[in-house]
């Protein structure tokens, strides 16, 4: 029985950061700013 309860926990968890992570992605992160060139690979400022 624990493991189900166990199993059931995990899952809410799951679908609780997947719904957040899928908020942030399509309606955006407001007002933070833009990381620019950090992640560009074209400036290899991500390999300094």
């Amino acid at each position: 029985m624990k493991r189900r309860v166990a199993r059931g926990a995990n899952f809410v968890a799951a679908a609780a950061i997947s719904a957040a992570v899928l908020y942030v992605a399509f309606v955006g992160a407001g007002g933070l700013p833009a990381l620019g060139p950090a992640f560009n690979p074209s400036t290899e400022a991500s390999c300094r």
